[in-house]
């Protein structure tokens, strides 16, 4: 097991920049090299914050789920709970939140009573955008 996997690859991708990038004579390699390079960092960052953001995200759609069923509106179920921490196991369950929660999009924008329930849906978006934009 390598205990600190975003450490090695930002090691890797740095070596490729610093050591790989400037003995390469093909413009197109050196641009695909560096590319790879810059989609190295960006996993680096998903395996160390991966699971925090998609977590946070989980814990936002459920409370916004949660309180449209307050509000009596009829949105799609979504069987158990989280059970590991093993991010394909996350994922599934962030697409299942993610598919109750367009489907409750949906009804709120076309329904004007439950303005205040879009707004949220709206904010939800925007900062999941800006807790997984790509730090390249």
């Amino acid at each position: 097991m390598i205990p600190h996997v975003q450490n090695a690859i930002k090691t890797i991708s740095n070596k490729i920049l610093g050591g790989v990038l400037p003995q390469i004579g093909s413009s197109y390699v050196m641009s695909d090299t560096a590319m790879m390079s810059m989609l190295l960092q960006a996993l680096a960052d998903e395996a160390e914050f991966g699971v925090s953001k998609r977590l946070a995200d989980i814990a936002t759609m459920e409370q916004i789920l949660n309180h449209a069923r307050e509000l009596g509106l009829s949105i799609q179920t979504v069987q158990g709970k989280l059970d590991s921490y093993e991010l394909s196991k996350i994922n599934v369950h962030h697409d299942v939140l993610t598919s109750a929660l367009i489907e409750l999009h949906e009804q709120t924008e076309s329904k004007g009573d439950y303005a205040e329930l879009n707004k949220s849906i709206w904010q939800y978006l925007v900062e999941t955008h800006k807790r997984h934009a790509l730090a390249i």
